[in-house]
């Protein structure tokens, strides 16, 4: 998927020059609902290694669905003066965003569109994130959203009163926080990528998977060692590469712990992820600035109030 600072540029100019008034707020948040579980995982497995890759990362799945993603977007749309025209913005920018993570080659992955009828990922595998179309357009992104911080409108834009919408807020976190397991089973007998596969290790010789941006921990003798999503650590044979790559392979297990490639490809490690910290980062200073904006205008207006008076 393309890096946070990627989206803000892209989804935030083509916001712009469809609807010119649009609120660049409501846009960047759009842009990091769909992320919001994947960065919650890094978090957690942070905090508990010892927990369950797999189920942690179907779990996560579900929550970067659409469907989910829609979910966020109405619960965020609560609190704000203008729920409908706000849900239509989050929810619009949140399948904007995963379109855009649908054009990246990630293998054995992709973004669940159709979900509850259909919990297939899609993949378009058009561009893999290292092309030179991305790097020009992190570029231009960075520019966009440093050109356009100051002319960012600081109205209002959540509702003063939270004890009714509140309450709908917290109701609609709470399915999406706990509801995923309703379908996490779903997730695993479609092997989501590839989580049952990976699950069964007595049975998974002579079977085919993938893996997006595993860690090459060492590689001697035409022999790689790799750490795949789950923690688990295998080996992997007609691959390339050095200790501390990220690296990305398909094929098929020839045992439990041996893996056959068939193609692989190498990515330059921290970049993505380097762009989307400040991509959040970029985020999180304008909400932070619209709020002491926000406050400080209420406070002057009290007190202009209270001069009147």
């Amino acid at each position: 998927m393309p890096s946070t600072l990627v989206h803000l540029g892209i989804q935030g100019f083509v916001s712009r020059a469809l609807v010119p008034g649009i609120d660049l707020r409501v846009v960047y948040l759009a842009c990091v609902i769909p992320d919001i579980p994947w960065i919650a995982q890094r978090a957690i497995l942070f905090a508990a290694p010892a927990v369950d890759r797999i189920a942690l990362m179907s779990w996560c799945a579900v929550q970067a669905s659409l469907l989910y993603s829609l979910l966020l977007s109405a619960a965020f749309s609560a609190l704000t003066i203008r729920p409908g025209p706000t849900f239509l913005v989050l929810g619009t920018g949140s399948l904007f965003h995963l379109l855009l993570d649908a054009i990246q080659v990630k293998w054995g992955r992709g973004v669940i569109l159709f979900a509850p009828l259909d919990w297939r990922p899609v993949s378009l595998e058009l561009l893999w994130p290292e092309h030179p179309a991305f790097v020009i357009l992190l570029v231009a992104s960075a520019i966009f959203v440093i050109v356009t911080w100051r002319g960012v409108d600081h109205r209002p834009l959540l509702a003063r009163s939270y004890r009714r919408r509140g309450a709908i807020c917290l109701a609609l976190v709470a399915v999406y926080a706990f509801s995923p397991g309703v379908f996490t089973d779903v997730l695993q007998r479609a092997d989501v990528y590839f989580a049952a596969t990976i699950a069964d290790t007595d049975g998974r010789a002579g079977k085919s998977a993938s893996f997006d941006r595993a860690h090459l921990l060492r590689y001697e003798n035409d022999v790689a060692l790799v750490e795949i999503f789950s923690g688990e650590r295998i080996r992997v044979v007609n691959v390339s590469g050095q200790a501390g790559d990220l690296i990305s392979f398909r094929g098929r297990f020839v045992k439990a712990d041996l893996f056959r490639a068939t193609d692989h490809h190498l990515h330059p490690p921290y970049v993505r992820a380097l762009a989307s910290v400040v991509g959040l980062a970029f985020v999180l200073a304008l909400w932070m600035q619209s709020a002491f904006v926000c406050r400080s205008r209420r406070r002057s207006g009290a007190t202009s109030r209270h001069f009147r008076e």
